[in-house]
């Protein structure tokens, strides 16, 4: 199994940057609620993804184009990750950023931009969840 760790690219816009300080929680709803069956991974990972993941809140968001799209906190209060999990399982990947932005994450099927409850849409993006987008 091949995988590719690594910190997403991270925009700050001030408008999301407010609107995170003020959110209770995560600002993540997706990462606030409990566990269930959906959001267990088809695989295990190594070890080596708690470097950068909390694995314990991995959470599953959506599936688009074949690759299942897992949002899960970062090892520090304020990081958000990506997990994206394609059919095979093979080439997945991570990427995680600040929480006080919006962090996009570039895959096989696409870039895809995370960005915390209540902040816009950006620009040209095609929206997948509420915290998740296909960059356009």
């Amino acid at each position: 199994m091949s995988a590719r760790i690594g910190w997403g690219v991270v925009v700050t816009v001030g408008t999301v940057v407010m609107l995170a300080a003020c959110a209770p929680g995560s600002g993540f709803a997706v990462l606030d609620r409990s566990a269930g069956p959906d959001d267990e991974l088809p695989f295990e990972l190594p070890d080596s993804a708690a470097e950068n993941v909390d694995l314990d809140s991995i959470r599953f968001s959506t599936e688009y184009e074949g690759e299942r799209l897992y949002l899960a906190k970062g090892v520090t209060a304020d990081a958000v990750c990506l997990l994206v999990v394609p059919e095979d399982h093979d080439d997945w990947s991570i990427g995680c950023g600040s929480t006080d932005g919006t962090i996009a994450v570039e895959t096989a099927a696409g870039p895809y931009s995370i960005r915390p409850d209540g902040a816009p849409i950006p620009e040209g993006d095609t929206e997948l969840t509420p915290n998740l987008s296909v960059v356009g």
